[in-house]
């Protein structure tokens, strides 16, 4: 049994508390704000995947390996590098990616190389948040793009018959760990500094489509 240093939900509950104020932000920044107010154009939106699909790549690299197993139910690549192809085609790969991109991808590297405890700071920002407001994002863009489900996997977990369990499940398995002071700490840091990135990768890929180069 866990004990109260490390109770169920603990280290979730830390990390939302630490990032209570960076998720309002994220909300209201850059082109995932556009996203919510369905204003967003088809050309961000396929940029804003395409820097997406770097920091996924890192966090599901073979060697990325957290104290919590990342569960292949969750592994967004895939599914993001048929969305992006259905959306730009051969062009896909050869949008931009942002500086905020290759430095949260460093980021994710790093963590992976020196403080794999880390690495559950940005799966609770992105997986987490992906199951959070997934769905809701997914409607969205379908509807103000018209766009249809096969370039909207992204947003879909087939094989997770019920994402409000699993993500109750991951919060309890996140606070089941027995994680020394100093990984609690660098786990807590690490989700902070996701946000941080990708305010600012919304930030900059918004500014990138509006010039249009």
């Amino acid at each position: 049994m866990p004990d109260n240093q490390h109770s169920p939900a603990r280290l979730a509950d830390q990390m939302k508390a630490a990032t209570w104020s960076l998720h309002k932000q994220a909300e209201t920044s850059g082109v995932v704000f556009d996203i919510l107010k369905k204003r967003a154009s088809k050309r961000a939106y396929a940029l804003y995947l395409r820097n997406l699909l770097c920091i996924y790549e890192g966090l599901e690299a073979p060697s990325a390996a957290a104290p919590l197993a990342l569960d292949e139910a969750l592994m967004r690549a895939p599914a993001l590098r048929r969305d992006l192809e259905g959306l730009a085609g051969e062009s896909a790969y050869g949008l931009p990616l942002m500086q905020s991109t290759q430095r949260y991808r460093a980021s994710i590297d790093m963590a992976a190389e020196h403080s794999p405890a880390a690495l559950l700071g940005h799966y609770y920002v992105r997986y987490l948040g992906d199951l959070n407001g997934g769905a809701v994002l997914g409607r969205l863009l379908g509807g103000a793009l018209k766009l249809g489900p096969s370039v909207l996997q992204f947003y879909a977990f087939p094989e997770i018959d019920d994402i409000a369990a699993y993500r109750a499940d991951y919060r309890e398995a996140l606070g089941a760990l027995s994680l020394s002071p100093a990984e609690q700490k660098d786990a807590i840091e690490a989700a902070r500094s996701a946000f941080e990135f990708n305010i600012q990768i919304s930030l900059d890929v918004k500014t990138q489509a509006q010039s249009g180069t």
